[in-house]
């Protein structure tokens, strides 16, 4: 007797756990297909590759002397104007610069002056003629 209650509280849990895996694996929020683990594969190897191809392109970048764009116009300069052309150059260069830079920084320059709205054909509405 004490085997047969055994066999039936077993095969009454085993019932119960395959009743719950069922009501598991029905669930919408379970059900993933096939093509929908093939597309979230493919997703994430784009995305390494992605990554991959960053971390590249850094190493390229890195790899590269830095080139100076500042000695690089000087060096240009000095051989269109000479080393005295090139200095003064520079000088104007900066003058003007700074001259913008005190135009721009007054509050008048955040509000720049409109043109007026003027029409570009004018059209009189006077009659015109001997009669009127």
């Amino acid at each position: 007797e004490e085997e047969e209650n055994e066999e039936e509280e077993n095969e009454e849990e085993e019932n119960e756990e395959e009743e719950n895996e069922e009501e598991e694996n029905d669930s919408p929020a379970m059900l993933i297909s096939d093509e929908l683990v093939q597309l979230f594969a493919s997703g994430a190897r784009k995305r390494k590759e992605r990554e991959e191809e960053a971390r590249q392109q850094e190493k390229r970048w890195a790899a590269r002397p830095l080139e100076r764009d500042d000695l690089k116009r000087s060096n240009e300069q000095e051989k269109l104007y000479g080393a005295e052309g090139a200095r003064r150059v520079r000088q104007l260069e900066a003058a003007l610069n700074a001259h913008f830079d005190r135009v721009m920084d007054k509050p008048s320059a955040a509000k720049p002056v409109l043109w007026p709205s003027v029409a570009l054909r004018h059209v009189a509405h006077a009659p015109q003629g001997p009669g009127a």
